[in-house]
């Protein structure tokens, strides 16, 4: 004849972390020898962490399995049974596995007071002014410093590539005026010393015709 598993549990669990959660293990005396079994099993926590254990001989219909008090999550006890029964024949049971979970606690969110509120309706968004003035910064680097990396790369294709000097023509309104009026006076004279030659050549012809006649 199968007889059910000759065991019921009685769970009680842990009040304070440092404690560990107690599953008592009752032996039904009617169908077996309480004193002739033997147990073990192993437990498995919440952290995934592995547990082997055993309990020896003892003629109280009762044991006792300390489990450790890992906090909320699932925890799994499988069991298996070696002893006699009340007609004297050795069994050997696999127990269903035992299974027992403890819910997440919750966490109480401290209360908001109202005056510290703000209606949306009044929620400005504002960039702080230190942040806008970095980025400001930042930016103004940024265009300065493609600049000169531009600069030094025109300079380098001109000196090294195309082979051509740097030649930095300036012109000034009032020196060129000046050289103008310059140039202007020289040419005048130049052309009244010309006028005054042609003249003098002109007269010199004259005399030397005139002599010649005499």
């Amino acid at each position: 004849m199968v007889h059910s598993a000759p065991v019921s549990y009685d769970m009680t669990l842990a009040e304070q972390e440092s404690n560990e959660h107690l599953l008592a293990i009752n032996l039904d005396d009617t169908i077996v020898k309480p004193e002739t079994v033997i147990m073990q099993g192993k437990i498995y926590y919440p952290n995934n962490e592995e547990q082997m254990f055993s309990i020896e001989l003892d003629a109280q219909h009762t044991r006792q399995l300390a489990i450790k008090n890992y906090g909320w999550g699932r925890y799994s006890v499988e069991l298996s049974i070696f002893g006699t029964n009340i007609k004297g024949r050795e069994f050997m049971a696999t127990l269903p596995t035992y299974k027992f979970e403890i819910a997440r606690p919750i966490e109480a969110v401290p209360a908001v007071d109202p005056a510290t509120i703000i209606p949306p309706d009044l929620m400005i968004e504002s960039e702080p002014v230190a942040e806008k003035i970095a980025n400001w910064v930042l930016l103004s680097l940024i265009i300065v410093g493609n600049l000169c990396v531009l600069l030094m790369g025109w300079l380098a294709i001109r000196i090294f590539v195309q082979k051509k000097s740097l030649k930095f023509k300036v012109k000034l309104p009032f020196i060129n005026k000046k050289t103008t009026t310059n140039d202007d006076v020289g040419n005048s004279e130049k052309k009244q010393s010309t006028k005054n030659g042609s003249k003098n050549d002109k007269s010199g012809e004259i005399l030397n015709l005139s002599m010649t006649d005499d």
